[in-house]
């Protein structure tokens, strides 16, 4: 089934759901742990040269998600809850609409169920309540400092402050 609009809403309560459901309440948010929890296997490779611009995707035929080994461990974080947002958002990964997750955001198709998929990444891997803690707590923190707490690049943290 194709999507017309990206549904953010059921991206953040999915997120918020597996949050609660795995009492997690302090960052960093550990996506392969989480992505282990619903037995999905995560591997870390290093691609040919020709698929040296993936960040990863999953394949749910072998319930693996594949990670590029060579990114740091702030974006490989980010790759595992994007395809963990897929698989628990229901996305039909067989699709036209499915793509690998791309290194350069510039290459990625711009579908619904890739924004839905990032949406659930940034919410679960920075979500509000916890944002707003440190914030409130730290207002001196800057970007750099927070994306080191959360575990993610600086580019979440300025996506995540923008959509407090």
């Amino acid at each position: 089934m194709s999507l017309t609009f990206p549904n953010f809403n059921a991206a953040k309560n999915k997120a918020k759901e597996v949050l609660e459901g795995n009492l997690i309440v302090e960052p960093p948010v550990v996506a392969q742990k989480l992505a282990e929890s619903y037995e999905l296997d995560v591997r870390y490779y290093i691609f040919k040269l020709e698929y040296k611009e993936v960040a990863g995707f999953i394949d749910v035929s072998k319930n693996t998600i594949a990670v590029n080994g060579e990114d740091s461990p702030a974006r490989q974080n980010f790759t595992i809850a994007h395809e963990l947002g897929h698989y628990l958002l229901g996305h039909d990964l067989d699709g036209t609409e499915y793509t690998c997750l791309f290194r350069d955001p510039t290459k990625q198709k711009n579908t619904p169920i890739e924004q839905e998929a990032n949406c659930f990444a940034a919410n679960l891997l920075v979500p509000t309540m916890m944002l707003q803690r440190y914030l409130d707590r730290f207002s001196f923190a800057d970007d750099e400092q927070l994306s080191r707490i959360f575990g993610v690049s600086t580019d979440v943290i300025r996506f995540r402050r923008l959509y407090l």
